[in-house]
């Protein structure tokens, strides 16, 4: 499950504050070191309960409610509250950010340096939290839009978020992650006993039995199942550990409640029989939440399964035995969903899922192990078989078309090294010629200067010369005057 996911816009949590029909009073005062930004594509419309949830809790922080980190689990996970009427504190959202999570690197408990379970990659709970409650939808079937609709599970309305406080864990204060709507409740299933257990009603076990095969959930415990306050129904939470790329673990703690022991009920086979797992992994692709394919070929597996086992009529304890598994480091211990698998991808001569629907049949008791979901996996199964026959092609053409632009790369950085070679050769006979052009410059200017020396010596010499001569000459008119003027006169 690839992050970042292709979400291509940000509302802002700042718009949705102000085009929200709830008052938030004058007083609430813009912190520049505060903000919060739903992370979803620009196709996706937000209810007013979802603006709602978004505006309170920036309201909140605005208002003086820092995020406060949660009294238990083993990650960061923040309760956000805002101010009521009566300046009492409402808790509001938990926000969980994605670099906070067990094994990751600002970790305020430091719960380890791996992930939760196997197959879980560090840094992806938040989106599977989000998957999980996008995945729960009503009996109606898929959410037109973003909203807070609860679905057939209860999964508490959640959405990808960008958030920015100073009370986050770590040198970057501005995190992603999930934030998810905070459920009043009695408290979480740990502090109740097995009498409590077995006042609920079959549909309340019944509908997280649903959740938690589909999704493959390999961290199903009493600590994240609520009991709210008004009657006794359960609220699922902390779905961070949903949809993995393995079956390593699977942990199921209602297994063993009464309950369970009891078929589904035709409301809870109707709503099963409507599971499509590829119909399910296009509706998150179009929310921006891109599967691994090992992830999604678990929520195929595990929907598969769950829909043949209710349609052979079989109970959530029943079906849900076949993937409980609490320790995923017992190399020794192999659960009955990891035994189907692995024999499902050593058999070469048949379809991976149709041989896996073959052995899940024939598991349950259905004979000739014939798959009873309907046409529906037929024409899943031909696809897988299309769809890799079509990958393989693809390959292959890819595989040549590396190989020749392989060659042809090659080829061109002959010609460039070549090039460069005659470049650096023309450019080595330049530097020379510049070379030689200076010396003969400097020759020139050094001839230049001689000759201008030896003119000038030259004229110097000939004028004393003529100074001489000419000094002498009068030297001798001037000492015989008399003789000179009778020869004049004679």
């Amino acid at each position: 499950m690839g992050y970042p996911p292709p979400y291509r816009a940000k509302k802002s949590a700042a718009h949705i504050l102000e085009s929200s029909p709830t008052r938030f009073g004058e007083s609430s005062k813009k912190d520049p070191d505060v903000e919060l930004q739903a992370l979803v594509n620009d196709n996706i419309e937000l209810s007013p309960g979802i603006k709602e949830l978004i505006g309170f809790t920036l309201d909140g922080m605005r208002r003086g409610c820092p995020p406060a980190l949660a009294s238990s689990g083993m990650s960061g996970a923040y309760v956000m509250s805002k101010y009521t009427d009566d300046g009492e504190r409402e808790d509001i959202s938990v926000f969980k950010p994605m670099d906070e999570e067990i094994g990751a690197v600002n970790n305020p408990r430091k719960g380890g340096g791996g992930s939760a379970v196997k197959g879980v990659v560090v840094g992806e709970g938040a989106v599977r939290e989000v998957a999980s409650y996008l995945l729960d939808y009503p009996q109606s079937g898929y959410r037109r839009s973003y909203t807070d609709e609860i679905g057939f599970s209860g999964v508490p309305p959640t959405i990808m978020v960008e958030c920015l406080h100073e009370k986050f864990n770590g040198e970057e204060k501005r995190k992603r992650g999930s934030l998810q709507k905070f459920m009043v409740s009695k408290g979480d299933c740990e502090g109740y006993g097995n009498n409590k257990f077995s006042e609920l009603s079959e549909h309340e076990v019944h509908k997280i039995s649903v959740l938690d095969i589909r999704l493959a959930n390999a961290d199903r415990h009493l600590g994240n199942l609520l009991l709210s306050t008004e009657e006794d129904q359960l609220i699922p939470i902390d779905h961070g550990c949903c949809i993995p790329e393995n079956f390593e673990r699977c942990r199921f703690d209602w297994i063993g409640w009464s309950q369970c022991k009891k078929a589904y009920s035709q409301e809870t086979l109707n709503y099963i029989r409507k599971i499509n797992p590829d119909e399910d992994i296009k509706y998150l692709q179009a929310h921006g939440l891109i599967l691994s394919d090992e992830s999604q070929q678990t929520l195929r597996i595990s929907s598969m399964i769950l829909k043949q086992g209710a349609q052979a009529g079989k109970t959530p304890h029943q079906i849900g035995s076949m993937f409980h598994k609490d320790d995923s480091d017992d190399k020794e211990y192999e659960s009955v969903v990891q035994k189907l698998v692995r024999e499902a991808r050593e058999a070469t001569s048949a379809s991976f899922f149709k041989h896996l629907s073959y052995l899940v049949d024939q598991h349950f008791g259905m004979g000739e192990g014939i798959c009873h979901c309907g046409h529906q996996y037929e024409l899943i199964l031909q696809k897988e078989i299309d769809m890799r026959i079509q990958a393989e092609d693809t390959s292959n053409m890819l595989r040549n078309l590396l190989k020749e632009t392989d060659h042809q790369s090659k080829a061109k950085d002959l010609k460039i090294a070549d090039l460069n070679m005659e470049l650096k050769h023309e450019r080595e006979i330049k530097r020379q010629a510049e070379v030689q052009i200076r010396a003969k410059d400097l020759e020139i200017a050094m001839l230049t200067q001689e000759r201008v020396k030896k003119i000038k010596r030259d004229w110097w010499l000939w004028g004393t010369v003529a100074t001489a001569l000419t000094i002498g000459a009068a030297c001798l008119a001037y000492s015989n005057p008399s003789e000179s003027t009778y020869q004049v006169d004679d």
